[in-house]
Formats: C-alpha cells, structure tokens, sequence
C-alpha cells in the first residue's frame, strides 16, 4: 500500500478526512475517516486532524515490512542488551526474558506489527493472577513494573529498527505499588542482639552493617583500601553480589549516590584495626593455603563469604537466640530507624544511607521521623500559648 496524501472533505453536515492511497496494482483506495467534526466552526480542528492522520500514515509507509515474532525480537534485544548494562541488571532482565516473556509469545505465535495494547494488558493481568512459575502465584506489582520496564525497551528496539511506529503500552495498567512496612530493631533490640551474637563469626559486619546502614552488597564489598586510617575515613564504591550461584565483584554500587564517604570515629577506628590484626592471625595459620585478597569480611582462610549464606546465617542466629525476626537488610532499615528516633533529619539519613533522592528516604521513613515532629508540635505549642488561655 502506497501513501499519497491526505486531504479535507464534507459530507452532509461534518468534515471527514479522506486518505489516497494505492495498491500494489496501481489501482486507488481512498478510505474516508469521519472526525466526528461539524462544518460550523471546526475548520481549524479539521486541518488538526488531517495534519494528525498524514503523520500517522508518513510513519506507517516508513516501516520495514517485518514477519519476525515478539519472543524472536525479545531474544535479539537481550542479546544486543547484554553488553549494555553491568552483569547484574542483565541477570534480572534476562531472567524476565527467558523465564516470562519468551515462553508467553513462543506460545502465542504473536508478530511485533501485530501486537497492541489489548495485547500487553492481557499478558500483565495474566502474570498478575498467575505468574509465578514456582507457587502459581500471581507476580507482585513491583516485579509486573519490572516485566513492563523490559518490554518498553524491547519495543524500542522494534520502533528503531521501524518495525512499529506507535507506542502500544502507552496505555497498560500495572497494579499501584504499595511500599511493604519497614521492619527494623530499636536500640533496646540491637543491644539484645550484640549480647547474643557477640561470639559468632559475622558479628563485626552485622555491626558495620547497622551503624553505616549498608546493604548486604556494600558491607560484602568493603576492602581495605577503602578505610583511610590517617585521615579516619571510610569509602563506599564495591560491592559483591551473586549472579547464577556465583559472588561476583563489582567496581560499582547501585546509585551514583550509593558511592559515599563515611567519617570514621576512633571506636571505629579502633574496630578495624582489630578486624586487621585478626585477618593478620589467621593469615599466619593458614599459610600457604589462604587466599589472598584484599576484602574486610571473609572467611579464615581469606575465601569470601557467599552473600545468600550471610542471609540465611543471620535468619538462623535470630531464631537459634529467640530474637526479633526480620531480614537482613532490615538492618539497613534499623540504622535510618535509629537516627531518625534520635531527631536527626531525614537529609542527613538520606545521605548516610546513600539514596538518590531524599524523597526515597522520606516514603519508607518518613512516618518514623516522631522526635523531630514533637519537637515541631512543642513549638508551635509555646508559640500561641494555649496554656495560658485556659
């Protein structure tokens, strides 16, 4: 079909838009398209509409003619994409890829030219109902926001390669993502904790991870070259992570933000030294069969910790000591709970934790910044004085 133009016509009382095109014979096919427009004081909104459709119809006769299939074009977009993103961010797509979105549209033979947005909203609320391949379970919104993150990008890749012109999940709808509660320790809970877990071997980066608030990757990530002894500094810029059951390191943290300097005080000093001069011991009573490295946290023999097996240790200290149960990382949580319980603002958190934006902070903390709002409370109290008029 060969686009020619597009042009302004009436018909009884209203404007229609009337599209030439040709056929592969040469032969004309006009197609009329009602506006709905009345003549009487519309001619603007006519010469909109036809200025809207010829575009449409400019882009449309601009595309490749194409048979290739969604879980054909997803396969090609997540190998182009792989040396686009670090290894850990692929892992996560390409798990949404292979285990999800391939699968889906191999099964449903759907073309990419062919896809709307009726389509995409049926694969969402089936994912939704029933998208877990483990329990049958429906997948939470913020994973479904995930899986929509990854098909705009691969229809990206259709639209660059003018396979589609339009964006066809411009409309689908996601379930609204509700923030889980944040669970965390009080002082009084961490206190119970330490006398608890004082003797066991991941006692010292629990420490570290409550009083700089530090995800698993980044406390995992500490090296030595990060702590500046002379100048009483500590660096956040590595991480250690696992990707298909394997640690993998990083020169990277999450945000650009998450890259943070911490000033070290001289109890924490004085805590790495001892965690040096203990790596130093256990150096000499290993020989030759420890592994050198440079990294904090590890085992005796210098080997890393595998980050899953710090999770599932912490799980088992709690439920072996009858302590509070919550995640690891909500130890991250319980130091912006205690710095905030201690009037600090929630900026200064923001920063200590390294979040990106000060908003983040606010949506999972904001409802546990009390002191300072009682502080906020008196003041406006002894400001207009209502004791005094009573």
């Amino acid at each position: 079909m060969i686009y020619i133009g597009a042009t302004i016509q009436t018909k009884g009382n209203h404007y229609y838009i009337v599209v030439d095109t040709y056929d592969e014979n040469g032969k004309r096919k006009p197609k009329w398209i009602a506006t709905g427009l009345e003549i009487k004081g519309n001619k603007r909104k006519a010469e909109e509409k036809r200025k809207e459709i010829e575009r449409e119809y400019e882009l449309k006769s601009k595309l490749v003619p194409s048979d290739i299939k969604l879980d054909e074009l997803a396969q090609k977009w997540l190998n182009e994409y792989k040396n686009e993103v670090d290894i850990i961010t692929y892992g996560g797509y390409e798990s949404i890829v292979k285990v999800h979105i391939i699968p889906y549209f191999e099964e449903h033979k759907i073309k990419v030219n062919e896809v709307t947005f009726e389509t995409i909203q049926k694969y969402i609320d089936e994912k939704k109902v029933s998208g877990n391949k483990i329990t049958g379970e429906g997948l939470s919104p913020k994973t479904l926001k995930s899986h929509m993150t990854v098909l705009k990008l691969i229809f990206n890749l259709a639209r660059k390669q003018k396979i589609i012109y339009e964006d066809c999940l411009e409309f689908v709808k996601i379930p609204t993502l509700t923030h889980e509660k944040v669970n965390f320790y009080s002082a009084e809970e961490v206190q119970k904790v330490w006398e608890a877990i004082k003797d066991d071997r991941i006692f010292h980066l629990i420490y570290a991870t409550i009083y700089f608030g530090m995800r698993r990757s980044e406390v995992l990530g500490l090296r030595w070259d990060a702590v500046d002894f002379e100048n009483k500094m500590l660096i956040v810029r590595h991480t250690v992570v696992m990707y298909n059951n394997k640690v993998v390191a990083k020169d990277s943290t999450k945000t650009d933000a998450s890259n943070r300097t911490y000033p070290l005080s001289d109890d924490m000093i004085e805590f790495f030294k001892w965690l040096k001069s203990r790596e130093e011991e256990e150096r000499a009573t290993c020989g030759k069969d420890y592994i050198e490295n440079d990294y904090i946290f590890k085992w005796p023999n210098g080997k890393l910790y595998d980050p899953d097996y710090i999770s599932k240790h912490f799980k088992k200290l709690l439920k072996k000591n009858d302590l509070k149960r919550i995640r690891f990382h909500d130890l991250r949580h319980s130091c912006a709970a205690l710095l905030l319980s201690e009037g600090r603002e929630l900026y200064d958190v923001s920063e200590w934790l390294g979040h990106s934006d000060v908003n983040i902070t606010a949506k999972f903390y904001g409802h546990l910044d009390m002191k300072r709002k009682k502080d906020l409370g008196n003041t406006i109290g002894n400001s207009i004085g209502f004791k005094n008029n009573v």
